[in-house]
């Protein structure tokens, strides 16, 4: 059974638990560091600010996030049998990469909160305020919704090195959670029966959404599925996010390429990601070295 709605991070205080650091609070220290120094900079300057400048902020949040995601991956596993050692890597060296974008992403709206829509400098007090929310969509909303999506990542590539050694013995079935919560294009194509090998599981191997609850199943050769005709199909590809069309399984990845941490602004371009461990811990330290167009 899939559980990803487990709590998603040890360190905060959930039902009853005693947190013994607040992981929020360790973000909002993180993230009011830089918005001091960002303000007083663009105070006396009124110049762009240098994100990188700050490396160790950078530093320090990339780790944070890092630090719970890879939990999310490790639960996904549960036990490490040595067959799945490699995809293992491979997917906490993904969270790594996009806990890096994610860092830059949350310093680069900061940046964005210090005027008005006036292009006016805010007061700090309210600047403060707005970065506060950022930390609670940012590392308490948007944080548990990559945590679970990482849990169910794992658990479907791992399922899915499974399914492509019994390739010539199962057919897979798509299946669905029914209840009130379950998406309606999910509902369409669930016990949908495919061969391992069909470019369907290229689209719409599961999970298809944030917090999506969908599996797959084997089944035995020629058993006959839910008939969804092609039309039906590419309307549930349409409504669903770019970034969840994809066999994360197949591409062993926690985050697609598309998710949105990955996107910079029109007036940037990332020409190359430069990633390098600290020391003996495996600290990540992300520069997202950028040019104009």
């Amino acid at each position: 059974m899939l559980r990803w709605w487990l709590p998603f991070w040890q360190g905060l205080a959930i039902e009853g638990q005693t947190a013994k650091l607040n992981v929020l609070d360790e973000f909002l220290a993180l993230l009011e560091k830089f918005a001091k120094e960002a303000y007083d900079f663009f105070k006396k300057n009124s110049e762009k600010i240098d994100i990188f400048g700050f490396e160790q902020i950078i530093k320090s949040l990339t780790n944070l996030t890092k630090n719970e995601l890879q939990k999310a991956v490790r639960g996904g596993f549960g036990t490490i049998q040595d067959s799945q050692k490699a995809l293992a890597s491979k997917l906490l060296e993904d969270v790594q990469y996009f806990s890096g974008f994610k860092s830059y992403r949350q310093l680069r709206e900061i940046t964005d909160l210090l005027v008005d829509e006036n292009g006016v400098l805010k007061s700090f007090s309210v600047f403060k305020q707005d970065v506060v929310a950022l930390n609670n969509n940012y590392n308490l909303n948007y944080l548990k919704a990559e945590y679970n999506h990482a849990v169910a990542s794992t658990q479907m590539a791992k399922k899915w090195q499974d399914f492509e050694q019994t390739s010539d013995l199962f057919d897979l079935q798509y299946i669905a959670v029914k209840d009130d919560r379950t998406r309606a294009e999910h509902k369409l194509i669930d016990r949908i029966v495919e061969p391992v090998d069909s470019d369907f599981w290229n689209t719409y191997y599961p999970p298809n959404g944030w917090n999506c609850r969908c599996t797959v199943r084997k089944v035995k050769k020629g058993t006959e599925g839910k008939e969804v005709s092609k039309e039906s199909q590419n309307k549930v590809k349409e409504q669903m996010p770019a970034m969840f069309r994809v066999n994360t399984g197949k591409k062993q990845v926690v985050f697609p390429e598309k998710h949105p941490y990955y996107d910079v602004s029109s007036s940037e371009t990332v020409s190359y990601t430069h990633l390098r461990a600290h020391e003996t811990l495996r600290y990540l330290v992300c520069r997202l070295l950028l040019e104009k167009k």
